[in-house]
């Protein structure tokens, strides 16, 4: 027998400048996120991303949230862009059908990140490669499209550790790992 229930609502805003932003994406991820440990037992709490658009007046409603869980929402990068970016809110959900209000959530000037990937062998990188940036606490990424000489730019940025690792056909790096940067 399997129990499901209705689990949690979380609502909010996202503003800029005390406007509502409309047409971005919120997303919702576990603070402490699962995974399988030894013998197969989860650990942490196994719930994938969340997501869901805003309304034109910048509100936003997650439902059906699992509980008692921790959970940070945030305005997605990729929906942001150049608008800006927000820090990670952190919220819990402890019980079925309640319903838990984060506030306004704003949307400040990002910080970019601008870099170039430079092949062992000298060569030019090949159209289509690409640069990945991982937000540390959030489930949020960017793509960047690396040009042949290999300069890449990120921009929307939060304050935070983020970790960058490029897609190049035929190339690893020395770790086979990403760089992290705080």
């Amino acid at each position: 027998m399997v129990a499901v229930s209705e689990g949690a609502v979380i609502r909010g805003r996202l503003v800029a400048d005390g406007k509502p932003v409309g047409g971005a994406e919120i997303g919702l991820i576990a603070r402490d996120r699962g995974g399988f440990g030894a013998n197969l037992d989860i650990v942490g709490n196994p719930y994938s991303e969340m997501k869901v658009g805003t309304q034109e007046d910048g509100s936003f409603a997650l439902t059906n949230v699992p509980s008692p869980v921790e959970w940070y929402v945030y305005g997605k990068m990729e929906s942001l862009g150049s608008r800006g970016a927000t820090e990670p809110v952190l919220c819990a959900t402890t019980e079925d059908k309640e319903q838990v209000d984060v506030g306004d959530i704003q949307v400040k000037p990002g910080h970019r990140l601008r870099g170039r990937v430079i092949l062992s062998d000298g060569k030019p990188i090949h159209d289509g490669m690409r640069m990945l940036i991982n937000s540390d606490r959030a489930w949020d990424t960017q793509t960047a499209t690396l040009r042949s000489d290999g300069h890449f730019e990120f921009v929307g940025l939060a304050v935070g550790g983020y970790s960058i690792s490029p897609s190049v056909k035929g190339y690893s790096l020395p770790d086979a790992g990403g760089r992290n940067f705080y």
